[in-house]
């Protein structure tokens, strides 16, 4: 896995690292996923996690934003052909819906009924860039990601009202105004 500069979270230890990906292993993996772990692994796909459904009625923790994915879009600059990033939401449908995405946008939205959890999850730690939620399995996928320097968007602040530790945001993450 690739190394982190972590100097922003106190006591971490790497060796937890391999104990949670050791724990969180598929096997066998299908066949579908395997060819999209590959596919992603192999090109430059931004990976874009919109937290939806359970965070609606959370006002303290706030629930982002359509705007807030937008403007990092634009300030990446991915109006291109070439373009290409994958969404994965708890409510594909709904995120569907909100988001605007440029028409030359190679995009594809993943069901949360496609893949389960874990698997979901190793497939989003095969992104190229990322444009995380306020939320940690987003977070944990950039941290725990295949590929070696990634660029990691992250709303700031990363909760509307309740308290949070500054140090999720890693080094070399970006803040962007949620």
């Amino acid at each position: 896995f690739p190394s982190h500069d972590i100097s922003g979270v106190e006591n971490w230890d790497l060796d937890a690292t391999k104990v949670i990906l050791s724990a969180l292993r598929i096997n066998p993996i299908r066949k579908q996923l395997q060819e999209d772990i590959d596919y992603a692994l192999h090109h430059e796909v931004t990976f874009l996690h919109m937290r939806l459904t359970d965070y609606i009625d959370e006002y303290e923790i706030g629930l982002l934003s359509v705007k807030y994915f937008e403007k990092v879009l634009e300030e990446l600059n991915l109006n291109t052909n070439e373009a290409e990033i994958w969404i994965f939401s708890d409510d594909y449908e709904l995120a569907r819906k909100l988001l605007v995405l440029p028409n030359n946008m190679k995009a594809r939205f993943f069901s949360e009924k496609q893949y389960s959890v874990s698997e979901t999850f190793h497939l989003m730690r095969c992104g190229s860039r990322y444009i995380l939620s306020n939320s940690t399995f987003g977070w944990w996928a950039a941290f725990l990601g295949k590929k070696e320097n990634v660029q990691v968007i992250a709303p700031e602040p990363w909760f509307k009202q309740l308290r949070y530790d500054p140090s999720i945001y890693l080094a070399g993450w970006k803040k962007c105004k949620a």
